[in-house]
């Protein structure tokens, strides 16, 4: 399935912009699937970063993910068959790393649960709420799991504030989401202690909110040289 997925994942692309990412990564859980594109700009906005508007360049990352995402996720349930309920996405233009993450209510049957029993579990959790107090926005409850050796994903529940979500509900989710993005991706990559429990010198980070349910995402990635087998506690 993730060879199938990342095969047509890496034409996609190639299709619109008429080359391929450098890798396509793709993951499933019993509940999840992500797909992580590595080292990949489509032409024109190579163009647009050269020109150093970044808000403009969001935008049309942003309108163009969302186009391509749309297709890779139809093709998911259909070969799957199971709906995608939960839709997360984000970018890094400094890697040029994407990532898309998809939740669904049902499970993926041929996929065995993903495990929150892995090493550094708990030392990350508390990471992660640490990050809450350091930028204002206390989730009331983070989960983790370990998707596999590469992907480490944090489930924040609660944490949004009354205005943020007012800020959303008239049409500024763009500024709410990258104003926090920007603040929460410097302390992640800063974060020593994350590093030290990864056992990475650097990583990914993706981040994406959904303000109707109070909800966010946290993806912490691996580089492909460095992600091995994690002990399990």
């Amino acid at each position: 399935m993730e060879q199938t997925l990342s095969a047509y994942i890496g034409r996609l692309y190639k299709e619109i912009a008429g080359r391929g990412p450098e890798n396509v990564y793709v993951a499933f859980g019993d509940r999840c699937y992500v797909i992580y594109i590595k080292n990949y700009m489509m032409p024109y906005e190579r163009i647009i970063q050269e020109d150093g508007d970044k808000e403009l360049l969001d935008k049309v990352i942003k309108i163009s993910t969302k186009n391509i995402n749309s297709q890779i996720i139809k093709y998911i349930e259909f070969i799957t068959d199971v709906p995608t309920d939960e839709i997360y996405y984000d970018w890094n233009l400094e890697t040029g790393s994407r990532l898309l993450m998809g939740i669904s209510n049902r499970k993926y049957d041929i996929y065995p649960s993903v495990t929150s029993n892995y090493f550094g579990e708990h030392l990350l959790n508390k990471e992660i709420i640490k990050m809450g107090h350091f930028t204002d926005s206390i989730p009331d409850t983070v989960t983790s799991f370990c998707l596999n050796s590469k992907f480490f994903i944090f489930e924040r529940c609660g944490g949004i504030t009354r205005l943020e979500k007012e800020m959303e509900s008239i049409g500024y989710s763009d500024v709410v989401k990258n104003t926090k993005r920007q603040v929460e991706k410097e302390y992640l990559r800063n974060n020593f202690c994350i590093k030290n429990i990864l056992d990475t010198g650097a990583m990914d980070v993706f981040i994406d909110w959904n303000f109707n349910k109070s909800k966010s995402i946290v993806v912490l990635v691996k580089s492909a040289t460095e992600s091995k087998i994690m002990k399990l506690s």
